[in-house]
């Protein structure tokens, strides 16, 4: 008789979610390139309102809100209101740029998104020849022309004086709200300029603006005859004339993209594709230069060139590649400095009555933040529980956090869980597929990283206490 053959071991399937229609996220390929299509569409990305309904509401691009509509791009250096209850930046479109005559007037997109990393987005603007590269902390925007496309820019401010150099490559521009504009073209280019109007003659090569501008309810207007280039725009800030010589210096070097990559243990390093000649300048904020390092790299920090931002003032850092060395702290489960022994008995007779307490029919929220929260907490009081040596409460804690995350998981869960959409290849929530206000916008892809990162924490919890059903 030969021996029993084994038994092969059984195959796990790869876990689904269910599949839901969204009528509340827009067809990507109204906004995407079509070679985007392919992949999972990023969320909660700094890049998300030019996806959403008409894909016209402004993004903060440090230091910059940007928006694009009407086949146009509009950039603002933001000025902020607050009260004691919040903060906010007020979107003013201190320049406008657009192609003076459409060169594919048939189409009905304002803008595709051509490309898009950590740290940039590219948009094409298909009735016309104009492309901008949108870089997270780059002082000049920067907008590429092919085809020889008249182009115009736009401002709600009274144009007070507007001098050339004598190469007719620089131009300044001075508003009547005291903010300043510096232009910078790859090639000659004239201009010609009345109090409301401003005309230059052909040109091809880069523009580069520097602003510093403020409201008014006239409208002024730069225009240029066929060109084909780049133009890049940055404030000069609080028209402080010290700041013009560091634009002009830098202004012919640009990114086109930015790359966060985990090249080294415990560091991030930002990488910036440029194009030009010389040396890179882009902004950092307090947290990138408490953490920068030049050990490993080539960054030279300008500490008196600063734009103000609502996460403080950002300082200019000279360098094509930044490593960002963060404080480091110890990955574990359970407290880093440990709990006092002492201690314990008072623990445990807390432990005993949170874990009581925890009963998931009383649950009545059905909101995916909130929810993620109260089992999140649960899944604490697990580690808590093995910290302290009393193991009695991991039965009722198991029972309770399978109880909460299952529903939400395999689509039986009353009144919302997690769906698959598969036009954007990403989760949804059941109410947020309906109502782009539900789940504080999870539906519209915001606040993911909140929401998901609960159920994260707690399934994580769940799958160490419970190996057979973190195999599952």
């Amino acid at each position: 008789m030969s021996p029993p053959k084994p038994e092969s071991p059984q195959k796990t399937r790869p876990f689904l979610f269910p599949k839901v229609q969204s009528s509340v996220l827009p067809d990507p390929s109204a906004f995407f390139a079509p070679s985007l299509l392919s992949t999972p569409l990023p969320t909660n990305s700094f890049f998300q309102n030019f996806t959403l309904k008409n894909g016209d509401q402004p993004e903060y691009i440090h230091p910059y809100l940007i928006k694009s509509a009407h086949s146009s791009l509009s950039i603002s250096y933001p000025s902020r209101f607050h009260n004691s209850s919040f903060l906010y930046q007020i979107f003013v479109p201190d320049l406008t740029i657009f192609a003076s005559h459409k060169t594919n007037p048939t189409s009905q997109k304002n803008h595709i998104i051509s490309s898009y990393s950590d740290l940039s987005v590219t948009l094409d603007i298909p009735s016309s020849n104009l492309r901008f590269f949108l870089v997270r902390g780059c002082p000049f925007l920067t907008c590429s022309v092919t085809g020889n496309t008249p182009v115009s820019i736009s401002t709600s401010h009274a144009i007070i004086s507007f001098p050339s150099n004598s190469s007719l490559a620089k131009h300044t521009v001075k508003l009547n709200n005291n903010q300043t504009w510096l232009i910078y073209t790859s090639s000659p280019i004239s201009l010609n300029h009345s109090l409301s109007l401003i005309t230059p003659g052909g040109f091809s090569g880069i523009i580069r603006t520097a602003i510093a501008i403020s409201l008014n309810h006239s409208f002024s207007l730069i225009t240029s005859g066929g060109f084909s280039g780049i133009i890049r725009i940055a404030v000069v800030p609080d028209s402080d004339p010290t700041y013009v010589s560091i634009l002009d210096q830098f202004s012919s070097c640009y990114p086109i993209s930015g790359d966060a990559v985990l090249t080294k243990p415990f560091c991030l390093e930002y990488k910036w594709e440029k194009k030009g000649s010389g040396d890179l300048l882009m902004l950092a904020h307090p947290l990138h230069l408490n953490i920068l390092t030049s050990d490993d790299c080539d960054v030279k920090v300008l500490e008196n060139f600063k734009y103000k931002s609502i996460d403080g003032d950002l300082v200019g850092v000279v360098g094509d590649s930044w490593l960002l060395k963060p404080h480091q702290v110890s990955v574990t489960w359970h407290s880093i400095r440990g709990v006092k022994e002492e201690a314990y008995p008072d623990i445990v007779t807390a432990l005993r009555k949170d874990v009581e307490a925890l009963d998931s029919s009383a649950i009545t929220t059905t909101s995916s933040y909130f929810y993620g929260k109260l089992i999140a907490r649960a899944a604490r009081l697990a580690l808590i529980a093995e910290e302290v040596c009393y193991l009695d409460v991991l039965p009722a804690i198991r029972k309770f956090l399978k109880d909460t995350i299952e529903p939400w998981l395999d689509g039986t869960f009353n009144g919302n869980g997690f769906l698959y959409y598969s036009k954007w290849g990403g989760i949804v929530t059941k109410k947020g597929s309906a109502d782009s206000a539900a789940d504080f916008g999870f539906g519209v892809y915001n606040d993911h990283h909140y929401h998901i990162g609960y159920f994260l924490y707690a399934i994580a919890v769940l799958a160490k206490i419970d190996p057979p059903w973190g195999r599952r």
